[in-house]
């Protein structure tokens, strides 16, 4: 098994002081951990699921948290609208993962029932 790393250097499309307010919007200190339960989480059949680790360092203060979601696949349970937003901001934000976001919704365009 071979993995594979890849690195760019990158800087949001709207500048990094836009970036921070806006991050600020998205209330990450209420965010939490929201880890997959498959017991009460709805799963959808054959498809990944993508899992996000964040961490955030702003004036000395470090917050840390992970969530899943079955990206490309915009599915998300009720009670995470909050994950969902913060999902959307951070791949529109970046422009090689809105690339990639572009790319993998023409791919699975048949599958998507909506697009950001």
């Amino acid at each position: 098994m071979v993995g594979k790393y890849e690195q760019i250097e990158t800087c949001p499309s709207q500048g990094w002081e836009n970036f921070f307010n806006s991050l600020d919007l998205l209330n990450l200190s209420k965010m939490k951990n929201r880890i997959f339960n498959e017991e009460v989480d709805p799963s959808p059949m054959a498809h990944p699921q993508t899992n996000y680790f964040i961490e955030i360092k702003m004036n000395g203060v470090q917050k840390k948290f992970e969530f899943y979601t079955f990206y490309p696949l915009q599915s998300f349970a009720d009670d995470m609208m909050d994950y969902n937003n913060f999902e959307k901001f951070i791949l529109t934000s970046f422009p090689p993962l809105f690339e990639k976001l572009k790319d993998d919704q023409q791919f699975y365009k048949y599958r998507l029932d909506h697009e950001y």
